[in-house]
């Protein structure tokens, strides 16, 4: 489908993200769109981000699927460590309540 325009003509312009087997993941219309349309199921691709991976698989790969962050002001990507830090932090925080948690159970069973 087209349609006469001032530069010639306009066209439904389409882009498909298709993985290795030839499945296709996402499809993008039009000429204007989000970049993070296309790109987020590159990163998906790309990084072997699926449902059906081990847990530290998938950690591994979410911590790189997460670090770039998309700036709509410049159209670009950039990483962003602040994230990591945030997950280190909640790590210690979790890890020091459950050994807290732990020694008010054990504290618990002893004196009963």
């Amino acid at each position: 489908m087209y349609e006469p325009s001032p530069k010639g003509f306009e066209h439904l312009i389409q882009a498909s993200v298709v993985d290795p087997e030839g499945k296709v993941i996402q499809q993008v219309y039009g000429m204007d769109f989000d970049t993070p349309l296309l790109v987020e199921p590159l990163k998906r691709l790309v990084f072997s981000v699926d449902e059906d991976s081990d847990i530290l698989t998938t950690i591994s790969n979410k911590a790189r699927y997460y670090g770039p962050v998309y700036e709509q002001s410049s159209d670009t990507y950039r990483f962003k460590s602040s994230i990591f830090v945030k997950f280190l932090v909640d790590g210690v925080v979790m890890l020091f309540f459950g050994v807290q948690l732990v020694k008010e159970w054990r504290k618990a069973f002893r004196s009963e």
